[in-house]
């Protein structure tokens, strides 16, 4: 992307670009657009860039971020207002470096501050694939794929319903056309580190990879079909009672299996937990997943994943490890229980916040049971140590459930009694 360029320039400034947002059917959408942010790592970003939006009269709906091998941070935001005229663009960057200018000079010093990129991508790469290195055992033909409807839209391409060889199956597609030379390479970085990632990986709740094509532009991940959407699906749709104690284990089971390969996931919520047609439950998106050489996790620290889902050590980009995964594991559960979307009526930069600097955590319902909120909450802990292994997690649900009397899995709407 030529924003990344000109930041490699010149690294002390702010890049700003805007885009207008469109539709799974490539419509676009009325007074909606993506701002993406390029700044080196530094103390009060994320609260000049939401203050400077704000001023703006933009409305922050979405959030996410990716970091560069070089430790460049690139926020992302869907935003609702008008930001794609050239002077917009320049207002919001230099509001942004006002406010990173007056913060710096309101700073507390007993504020936590925020940790400069490492070089983590190294880590989740032990054997990153070049695009022209496919190994044959999982390099499809593209010509065998029959693209369908889209199913979904994520950072760098989109999901389609498809068939491969009479088979339904999910398509991920990445067309580095659509991009810029440098935003393409980032891109293809995403895609080549999932492949390493789920090439490796075989068990019964982790999304089944088929295999890849690589076309360039065009690259494409082939996983199986999982007909019954998304876990935040089910929870949203409230159509039928949640098997809560099955679900929990499931992703456990997933879950520990990816720990024990040195695999930490980074971005485990409920938009990534997918159901297969007979309501098993597996683990998907791999995008920001790594690889951590020798159990060392003391160089990841880039702030990576879905800010209403991610740990508070991660936000604050202190050094983590898959404990961050069982942080998520514990909003996941959260949503289950509440049937809701954690922190709601915050924007993501405020959740993120107060997780970070508050130790706020979404409020479980009154009449969650106390054996199971304090489970919840050993999950989220603000101690990465105190939080429970997956392995210890799979151990205690069977016991927790059998804590339960009828009428609390009435009351929660749970099946299972």
């Amino acid at each position: 992307m030529r924003l990344l360029a000109k930041h490699r320039r010149n690294p002390s400034e702010v890049g700003v670009s805007v885009h207008q947002r469109k539709d799974d059917d490539g419509k676009t959408i009325s007074n909606e657009c993506e701002v993406v942010v390029v700044s080196a790592d530094q103390d009060n970003l994320l609260d000049a860039i939401t203050r400077a939006l704000t001023s703006l009269k933009g409305s922050i709906l979405d959030a996410d971020v990716m970091t560069t091998c070089d430790g460049v941070t690139l926020d992302r935001f869907v935003v609702r207002g008008t930001f794609l005229s050239s002077e917009r663009q320049t207002e919001l960057k230099n509001r942004i470096e006002d406010n990173l200018f007056r913060l710096s000079l309101e700073s507390d010093p007993d504020t936590l501050s925020l940790q400069s990129h490492q070089d983590d991508k190294q880590k989740f790469t032990l054997s990153m694939i070049h695009q022209n290195e496919v190994k044959s055992d999982w390099q499809l033909n593209i010509s065998e794929i029959k693209l369908g409807k889209s199913i979904g839209t994520g950072r760098s391409g989109h999901t389609f319903e498809s068939y491969w060889r009479g088979t339904r199956v999910a398509v991920k597609v990445v067309d580095c056309s659509k991009h810029s030379q440098q935003m393409a390479q980032e891109i293809l970085n995403e895609f080549q580190r999932e492949i390493t990632i789920v090439s490796k990986l075989r068990h019964p709740n982790i999304v089944l990879f088929l295999g890849a094509t690589i076309c360039p532009p065009r690259y494409c991940l082939v996983f199986e079909y999982m007909a019954n959407g998304t876990l935040g699906d089910l929870i949203n749709s409230r159509k039928a009672l949640l098997d809560f104690f099955q679900i929990a284990k499931d992703i456990a089971m997933g879950m520990n299996y990816l720990h024990l390969c040195s695999v930490i996931h980074r971005d485990l919520k409920s938009g990534n937990i997918l159901i297969d047609s007979h309501g098993l439950i597996k683990v998907s998106d791999f995008g920001l997943s790594c690889l951590v050489d020798n159990g060392s996790t003391s160089d990841l620290t880039a702030e990576t994943g879905t800010y209403r889902w991610m740990a508070p050590e991660v936000i604050r980009h202190e050094p983590y490890s898959s404990k961050a995964d069982v942080y998520s594991f514990g909003i996941v559960l959260w949503e289950i229980i509440a049937k809701d979307q954690p922190f709601r009526g915050m924007t993501p930069i405020q959740a993120a916040f107060a997780v970070a600097r508050q130790h706020a955590r979404p409020a479980l319902p009154k009449h969650t049971p106390a054996k199971l909120a304090e489970f919840v909450e050993y999950c989220w802990h603000q101690d990465p140590q105190r939080r429970p292994a997956f392995s210890d997690i799979i151990e205690a649900i069977p016991l927790i459930k059998s804590s339960l009397k009828k009428r609390d899995f009435r009351h929660l709407s749970f099946l299972g009694s």
